[in-house]
């Protein structure tokens, strides 16, 4: 956590200084802030600029002793405007933004020897969880690796396909790329773009975890996004034994989507935002029907 700004407010005078500037971004590490301060009859007007999708404190002083929050988000724009009324009753008045290294969601496509969807979650720690669904004829199956090792440069390599290793790169533009080589050494590409960390289920994005019972018991997961997308994976007495989808949930929590392809399986059911927990209903093949609960088991904020 850097100390990226400061600004006193003094008798409706204004100065701005900025310390502890950070170093050269790295894929998940935000440039250097600034803050603007501008007087008014309403209290201060704070004003932040840094960079989007990262998470920010925006705090307030009197005396550069005690500090209190005025703000807390996640930067939507490289712009945000405050206003600090209590400003007005104070002879002097300090600011200072903390830019924090923020967890990261990107979602995209992959081709050649393998062929599919998929999201990743990048997270503080330097350690992904990558979801896919895998729609190769030949392998038609979920797919899901967790603890991935990120290099500081936002490069990994390693099996996050099954059966094709290979490398990847988040970049500090915003997109992932890489190449894989699957069994047969049949070489493949993989792209995609950063996802924004806002959204109407941000309170609740993050990774969820149950056991699946009935027909087919097993294990599930998913990884909720700000904006809704999703991605299911299941392992256990399916046929196959390893399903995942890539999808989206409707703003009202209601789940509907198939897992990879054609009638069956089918999940349906709702995902309760203040609980936190998703009750989900398979409707497997033949008939069949198993049930899962989803509850949260790492918050992405």
């Amino acid at each position: 956590m850097k100390r990226v700004g400061s600004s006193s407010l003094l008798c409706a005078a204004v100065c701005l200084a900025a310390i502890n500037a950070l170093p050269g971004a790295t894929f998940n590490i935000p440039p250097p802030a600034s803050l603007s301060i501008k007087p008014e009859a309403g209290g201060a007007r704070v004003t932040y600029r840094g960079a989007t999708n990262f998470q920010f404190l925006l705090e307030v002083s009197s005396d550069l002793l005690g500090w209190s929050l005025l703000a807390s988000n996640v930067a939507t724009n490289a712009v945000m405007t405050f206003v600090d009324a209590p400003a007005t009753e104070q002879r002097a008045r300090y600011y200072q933004a903390v830019s924090l290294k923020t967890p990261l969601l990107y979602q995209g496509t992959f081709s050649g020897g393998q062929r599919g969807g998929f999201l990743l979650l990048a997270r503080t720690n330097n350690r992904a969880t990558f979801f896919a669904v895998n729609t190769t004829t030949s392998t038609w199956r979920g797919e899901y690796t967790n603890g991935l090792p990120l290099a500081e440069d936002g490069s990994a390599c390693g099996s996050y396909l099954a059966s094709a290793p290979g490398c990847l790169l988040l970049t500090p533009t915003n997109t992932i790329s890489g190449k894989f080589t699957n069994s047969t050494q049949v070489a493949g590409m993989l792209n995609g773009a950063q996802k924004p960390n806002s959204g109407i289920f941000s309170a609740a994005a993050g990774l969820y975890g149950g056991s699946i019972v009935g027909s087919y018991p097993g294990s599930a997961k998913m990884l909720l996004c700000p904006d809704g997308t999703l991605a299911f994976y299941r392992s256990g007495s399916s046929s196959p034994p390893l399903e995942g989808q890539i999808s989206s949930m409707k703003s009202d929590g209601i789940v509907d989507f198939y897992l990879q392809t054609g009638l069956y399986p089918h999940i349906t059911g709702q995902f309760a935002a203040a609980a936190r927990t998703f009750t989900l209903t398979i409707h497997e093949k033949n008939g069949l029907v198993s049930t899962v609960n989803l509850t949260l088991s790492e918050s992405l904020f």
